[in-house]
C-alpha cells in the first residue's frame, strides 16, 4: 500500500486559514516525501509519436555521455556541464527516427503544450523533490528524459519560429509549446543559488492559476531571497483574505521595502491602456497578465540611470500606508515634447513597423532621430538609436549555466549588434541612402554576414507596443503607450532606468511606465541631479 498526498483533496479549499497555513508548508511537504509523481493526463496518437522522440533522445545521449535520464536532475540539480548540453542540442534526429527536427519539435510541443506544463502550483512538485516519475497514460517516464527532450528543443526554438509565417504555418500550440524557460533556470539552481521571488513572479507570469493571488503565493517557497516565513513582511506571506489587487500591491511595496530596489515596477502592464487599469493603483504589477520578461526595461538589470541609489524607505509606505498608495523619491531630468500617434508593432516577418505597412526601424530614423543634435557625429548618432530600437538588450547564450536564464546586457555589449543592425536595414534599403557615403558603404559591408533576423527579434522585443518619443531638451527615447506630451522624464532612487509619471493635482502622480531616454540609462543623470523630491504615486 502507497500513502499519497493530493493537494487539491488533502487541503480544504474553502478554509482560508487552512490555505494560507499549507501553502506555507508545500515546499516541506514535496521536499520530505519519499518521491514525487506527476501525472500529464491521458495519452493521444501525437504525444504517442513525442514520447518516441522523448526515448530516442535519452537513449543516444546516454549513448554518448554514459550517463542515464533518470541521473540527470539530482539533489543539487542539473548535472550536465555546458558541453553536454550543446552536444544534446546537435542531435538532429534524422540519423536516429528518420524525421526532421521540425516534426520532432512539433512533437514536443504539443508535449509542452499540456495543461500541466503551465500550471503554477506545479513548480512546487518538480524541484522540491529529485525523484520524479511521470506518467502520461499508461507510460511511465523519469523527468530528466522529459528534460533531456526540453534542453534539445530549446536549442531549436529560435531557428524554428524565427521562420516566417509564409514559410510555415505555425499553430496556437506551437507558440507555447516548449518547456518554459523557469523549468530550467530552477533546475540547475536549486538549492545552492535558487531564483529571486522577482525573477519567479516575473518569469512564471503566463503560467496559470485558478485563483490569481496563487501568482505570488505560489512561489514563495522557491524563492532564495523572501526568508524564513515567519519573518517575512507581511505582503511577503500568503494571506487569502486579501484581494487580488491587494497581494500585488501589498507584494511590490513590500518588496521594494526589503530590497531597496524599483525593479519590480517594471511588472506593471504599461501595454495595456490606462482606462482598461482604472481600478488598480497605477504602480501596481498585475501578475495575472502574462508579459514576457523579455520586454521589460528596469528588469532583468542591465542600465544604471539611478546611479545605484536605493528607495528612500521612510517615504515608501506614506504617512497613512493607504494600500494603495506608494511614495518614492527622485527627480524630474526631462519632459515628453513629442510621442508619436502610432504604437510601434512587431509583425511576424520579423520587422517593427510604425502603421501597418511603414516600417518603424528605418522610418523613425529618417524622420526624427537623424536630426538629433545631442550626438558629435552620424556614427555616435547611429549608435545611440541603435541601442534605443534595442533597448530591452540581449541574453547572453554563453552564460548558461551561471545564468540559467540568461545574463541579459545591454545592446552596446552585442558585438555583433551594429553588423546585424546593418543587415536589418538592407532588407528595407539596400541601397543605405539615408547615411552619408563613408558611413553607408560601412554598413553595406558589415550587412553582407550579419543576421537580420536576430537584430529584427531585438526590435520587437524593446520596441512592439511602446511609442517613440523626443524630450523637451532633444533626447530620444520609446515610452509607454499611455505617454503624453507634458508627462515628466524622472529618475527614482533605487530605479535602474527613467520612469515616466503624470502629475493629477494635490501632489499626486500617475505611474506612466518605465522608458528608455538616450543619454541617461548609464548614471548620467547624477551629473545634473536636482534636490530630490518625493512623488507621490497613486
Amino acid at each position: 500500500m502507497k500513502w499519497l498526498w493530493i493537494d487539491a483533496i488533502c487541503i480544504d479549499q474553502s478554509n482560508l486559514e487552512e490555505r494560507a497555513s499549507q501553502v506555507a508548508m508545500m515546499k516541506d511537504i514535496y521536499s520530505n516525501a519519499s518521491g514525487v509523481v506527476i501525472w500529464l493526463g491521458d495519452s493521444d496518437v501525437r504525444l504517442e509519436a513525442a514520447l518516441v522522440a522523448i526515448y530516442a533522445i535519452s537513449k543516444k545521449f546516454q549513448a554518448d555521455t554514459g550517463m542515464a535520464a533518470a541521473c540527470i536532475v539530482g539533489p543539487d540539480g542539473l548535472r550536465l556541464d555546458p558541453t553536454s548540453i550543446e552536444h544534446l542540442q546537435s542531435y538532429g534526429l534524422f540519423e536516429i527516427l528518420s524525421n526532421t527536427p521540425e516534426n520532432i519539435y512539433k512533437l514536443l510541443a504539443h508535449l509542452f503544450a499540456l495543461p500541466w506544463f503551465r500550471r503554477v502550483w506545479v513548480l512546487q512538485e518538480a524541484f522540491a523533490h529529485s525523484k520524479i516519475t511521470v506518467r502520461l497514460g499508461e507510460h511511465k517516464l523519469p523527468w530528466g528524459s522529459v528534460i533531456l527532450a526540453a534542453l534539445w528543443a530549446s536549442g531549436f526554438t529560435r531557428t524554428y519560429t524565427a521562420m516566417s509565417a509564409s514559410e510555415h504555418r505555425v499553430e496556437r500550440t506551437i507558440d507555447r509549446g516548449y518547456l518554459p524557460e523557469l523549468w530550467l533556470g530552477l533546475l540547475h539552481t536549486r538549492p545552492v543559488r535558487g531564483l529571486s521571488i522577482l525573477e519567479l513572479v516575473s518569469r512564471a507570469r503566463d503560467f496559470e492559476a485558478s485563483d490569481p493571488r496563487d501568482k505570488v503565493f505560489a512561489l514563495l517557497g522557491l524563492a532564495n531571497d523572501v526568508g524564513a516565513h515567519e519573518s517575512r513582511a507581511a505582503g511577503l506571506r500568503p494571506d487569502y483574505t486579501k484581494t487580488k489587487g491587494e497581494v500585488y500591491a501589498a507584494f511590490a511595496k513590500d518588496l521594494i521595502m526589503t530590497s531597496g530596489c524599483l525593479d519590480v515596477l517594471a511588472l506593471v502592464n504599461t501595454f495595456a491602456p490606462r482606462d482598461q487599469r482604472q481600478d488598480s493603483p497605477s504602480w501596481m504589477p498585475d501578475l495575472d497578465v502574462p508579459i514576457a520578461t523579455i520586454r521589460g526595461l528596469g528588469f532583468p538589470r542591465k542600465y544604471n540611470a539611478g546611479f545605484s541609489t536605493k528607495a528612500d524607505m521612510h517615504h515608501v509606505t506614506g504617512p497613512s500606508d493607504d494600500p494603495r498608495s506608494l511614495m518614492l523619491t527622485g527627480f524630474g531630468v526631462d519632459r515628453v515634447h513629442y510621442v508619436t500617434k502610432s504604437i510601434l508593432t512587431f509583425s511576424r516577418n520579423l520587422k517593427v513597423y510604425i502603421d501597418s505597412t511603414t516600417e518603424a526601424v528605418t522610418e523613425l530614423w529618417k524622420t526624427y532621430a537623424r536630426f538629433n543634435r545631442l550626438h558629435a557625429s552620424e556614427e555616435a548618432l547611429l549608435y545611440a538609436y541603435i541601442e534605443l530600437v534595442t533597448a530591452t538588450g540581449f541574453a547572453m547564450p554563453t552564460a548558461f549555466p551561471t545564468y540559467p536564464l540568461g545574463r541579459i546586457v545591454p545592446p552596446r555589449e552585442v558585438p555583433s549588434i551594429i553588423a546585424d543592425f546593418a543587415a536589418y536595414w538592407s532588407s528595407v534599403e539596400p541601397s543605405f541612402s539615408s547615411f552619408g557615403d563613408r558611413l553607408g558603404s560601412h554598413l553595406r559591408q558589415l550587412a553582407e554576414a550579419a543576421d537580420a533576423e536576430q537584430f529584427g527579434v531585438l526590435a520587437g522585443k524593446a520596441c512592439h507596443e511602446r511609442k517613440f518619443f523626443i524630450t523637451a531638451e532633444g533626447r530620444i527615447g520609446l515610452c509607454p503607450t499611455d505617454a503624453q506630451e507634458g508627462d515628466e522624464v524622472v529618475i527614482l532612487y533605487g530605479g535602474s532606468v527613467p520612469y515616466v509619471l503624470r502629475e493629477t493635482g494635490a501632489g499626486c502622480w500617475t505611474f506612466v511606465g518605465e522608458c528608455f531616454v538616450d543619454g541617461i540609462m548609464f548614471g548620467e543623470a547624477e551629473k545634473f541631479r536636482r534636490p530630490a523630491q518625493v512623488f507621490h504615486l497613486l
